[in-house]
């Protein structure tokens, strides 16, 4: 529609048409609260703040943080760096021979094979070095066994006798000490009796026996001399002669010891018929015999 004098009017139905197109358009305020549909969190977009917008906040008000933080690649100065090892293993790496210091002359060969033709210089026979067997792998054994020599102790020895008589045996004289002792002797005789206290010493198998003067009756013609100690006692009887001086009267006396641990003595004539008339008995005398 166009009014004379006037720009063409535009047509009423366009301009209701194109309303709602220029309504969206025209710039307005709308109240937040008027809005629906609208969501719940808006995921922030890639953006940046100034240091004056961004308030204080400490790590525990941060939700969602992790536990631990991969560094990213980055370098840090060697004098940064603490607790550092003193000395270091070298990787693996390659090193020129002529470079190395202290090698040996000669190197053990490693763990390996060779075939037994290719060995030279081995023996024809193997003696077999030191092992056990399992005593049933051992054949031609014995069925009985002597012990070896051993010690044992005293006490566990059954049967064992209570005294133990040397064998015959000899020593020699280096190997023999003197034995001397006293005992008390009575000599009896067909006149009485006299007592005293002898004195013997036994070497090499020879006694010295002196009897010293004795109290009592005259002894005439003999006597026996008893209480003989068991280790004077000859083997057997050994006839000997002894010097005697009785009454004064130096005679000639023959000795037999006995067995049973008794010495007969026996007087010439001469000297027990003046010992008995005199009243004398043996004074002293000196009997030599030989234990066999």
């Amino acid at each position: 529609m166009r009014i004379a004098g006037q720009a063409e009017m535009p047509d009423a139905a366009a301009v209701l048409d194109s309303l709602p197109n220029i309504i969206a358009q025209t710039p307005h305020i709308q109240p937040w609260s008027t809005i629906s549909g609208k969501p719940g969190r808006y995921p922030p977009i890639t953006h940046q703040h100034s240091a004056s917008e961004i308030i204080s906040l400490t790590w525990t008000q941060i939700t969602g943080t992790p536990t631990t933080f991969p560094p990213i690649p980055h370098i840090h100065d060697w004098a940064d760096v603490t607790n550092k090892p003193t000395t270091f293993a070298p990787g693996a790496h390659t090193q020129d021979w002529s470079t190395i210091t202290g090698k040996p002359s000669t190197y053990p060969p490693d763990a390996h094979t060779q075939d037994w033709a290719t060995v030279t210089g081995k023996p024809s026979t193997f003696p077999p070095s030191t092992h056990t067997h399992a005593w049933a792998e051992v054949t031609g054994k014995p069925s009985t066994f002597p012990p070896d020599a051993h010690t044992q102790d005293w006490t566990t020895v059954t049967g064992k006798p209570s005294t133990f008589p040397p064998s015959s045996h000899t020593h020699a004289q280096s190997e023999i000490t003197p034995v001397t002792g006293s005992f008390t002797i009575a000599l009896t005789g067909v006149s009485g009796s006299v007592t005293g206290t002898a004195y013997y010493a036994l070497g090499l198998g020879t006694v010295a026996l002196l009897i010293p003067t004795l109290t009592g009756t005259a002894n005439a013609l003999g006597g026996s001399l008893t209480g003989l100690p068991v280790a004077i006692r000859p083997i057997r009887a050994q006839p000997q002669y002894g010097a005697v001086v009785n009454a004064g009267i130096t005679q000639i006396s023959r000795i037999t010891v006995n067995t049973d641990g008794t010495i007969t003595l026996s007087s010439d004539l001469l000297g027990g018929i003046l010992g008995a008339l005199l009243g004398k008995g043996v004074q002293s005398q000196t009997l030599v015999y030989t234990i066999l």
